[in-house]
């Protein structure tokens, strides 16, 4: 009676093991290396100095210490300039064999970024896509213009036997008058956003998204003026005086984010509040915080 009891509640145990699932989004502040080409951007100036191959490797290794010591599993990765680097930080990681690299080169000429993804978790190669024939028209003015992202991946991960459509994105940037351009970038998210969720899959949106909670760009991707179901707001368990992870001289933006679908809102919510979200400030090795969000899968 007592071997029964015992396997039964083995079974039991087995039956309701809960994976753990920690998803950071890291800009990496121009992870290049010390080989040309380099965009337009490093090497243009003493801002952007190429970096020597000790710093580029020391700066390997310290993102990789950041993966390490945050305990994540899917890492979202921005301002990385090839695959050579990323291979090169995976190689730093504790057990390089657990994760698995995704990327697919952009098409970003301007500053010669690109976006990449690290998982521990299997992935559907044949879902790996950076959206070459996606374009969305937007007005400059009275000129119509389309975009195509350039800094954009997507892929779909098996997590807890649940499908998880996890896309990480660059949009362009604030600095000039490119609000229609960054908003036609969003449509672009938005729509493979609820194509995977008609799926039945789940969807996690993550990157330097360049805009700000409120702004129109960030309620288009959460869906708030459509019908297909609001995204959760992964920072929103943050203490809003720490809720940033931009300083442009003394004015705090969040422009980083982790973004869940609805059908993800209960597994983020399976974790103590405290934990559900962090913002790391990771010193000189980024003008930018990573966030760190938390979701918990009962297999």
């Amino acid at each position: 009676m007592r071997t029964i009891v015992c396997t039964l509640l083995l079974a039991c145990c087995a039956a309701h093991a809960d994976t753990d699932v920690s998803v950071l989004a890291f800009n990496t502040q121009f992870f290049f290396d010390h080989q040309a080409p380099h965009g337009n951007v490093v090497g243009s100036g003493p801002d952007h100095p190429i970096p020597t191959e000790a710093q580029w490797k020391n700066k390997a290794q310290d993102i990789a210490d950041l993966i390490n010591n945050s305990g994540a599993n899917i890492v979202g990765l921005v301002e990385v300039e090839n695959e050579a680097v990323v291979e090169e930080l995976r190689g730093r990681l504790t057990i390089p064999t657990d994760w698995n690299l995704i990327f697919v080169t952009g098409r970003d000429t301007a500053t010669g970024q690109d976006v990449a993804l690290l998982t521990q978790f299997d992935f559907d190669a044949d879902s790996v896509t950076n959206f070459p024939d996606e374009r969305e028209v937007y007005f400059q003015g009275n000129e119509e213009r389309d975009v195509n992202p350039s800094k954009i991946l997507a892929a779909t991960l098996t997590i807890a036997a649940e499908r998880v459509y996890v896309l990480v994105a660059h949009l362009i940037s604030r600095t000039s008058p490119n609000d229609a351009k960054r908003l036609a970038q969003a449509n672009i998210i938005r729509r493979h956003t609820v194509r995977a969720m008609l799926r039945d899959e789940h969807v996690i949106v993550m990157g330097d998204i360049n805009d700000t909670p409120g702004t129109p760009v960030v309620h288009r991707l959460r869906g708030f003026d459509d019908i297909w179901g609001n995204m959760v707001q992964t920072a929103h368990a943050v203490p809003e005086a720490q809720r940033f992870t931009y300083d442009y001289n003394g004015e705090l933006n969040l422009l980083d984010h982790i973004l869940l679908s609805p059908s993800l809102r209960n597994e983020h919510r399976r974790v103590p509040r405290a934990e559900r979200c962090e913002i790391i400030d990771v010193g000189d090795l980024s003008d930018h915080h990573a966030v760190l969000a938390r979701l918990r899968f009962i297999d």
